[in-house]
């Protein structure tokens, strides 16, 4: 099952990423007990995205590609989509950092995000995408006014040109 949820790189706090290694060094320094009680749990990692603005509101429909940051292992990447929730979940991956790259209609592609996983744990990150500028040059909207004259306004640059016309 694929979902996602992922923080940029500058994001995640550095205590975040210490408490990250932490755990994964007494994983592997705990007794074969310890360990034994992770296998079968699956290595998961949840993500939401997030549209920026003074309220987040969360983005369905959102493309999330994650790959695994590790040229000694073999390769792990896919792509998921977010549900109408802004959600998304991979489950089944091995541990380890995961480059992550988001994009939804109308925002900036995010390709500085990360998430670290933990063997037999469920990670969550968030992801905030900032809206693509604007690039109108001119709007234009016309009217039929009556009599059959067509009344055509441009708006380019901040100017106001209008015109008048015969409707055929």
């Amino acid at each position: 099952m694929a979902s996602c949820t992922a923080r940029s790189r500058s994001d995640v706090p550095r205590a975040w990423l210490l408490a990250a290694l932490v755990a994964t060094a007494t994983l592997w320094a705990s007794p074969e007990s310890a360990r034994s009680q992770l296998q079968g749990t699956p290595t998961t990692f949840t993500a939401r995205v997030l549209a920026d603005g003074s309220v987040h509101v969360p983005l369905g429909g959102a493309t999330v590609r994650y790959e695994l940051d590790s040229p000694e292992a073999a390769p792990v990447d896919g792509t998921v989509r977010t549900e109408p929730n802004g959600r998304c979940e991979v489950t089944g991956i091995p541990q380890g950092v995961y480059a992550l790259e988001v994009e939804a209609v109308g925002y900036t592609t995010r390709t500085d995000a990360s998430v670290v996983v933990v063997e037999g744990a469920t990670t969550h990150v968030d992801l905030v995408l900032q809206p693509e500028p604007a690039r109108v040059k001119s709007v234009r909207f016309a009217a039929l006014v009556g009599g059959g004259l067509i009344l055509v306004l441009t708006i380019m640059r901040g100017r106001v040109r209008s015109r008048r016309q015969r409707s055929e």
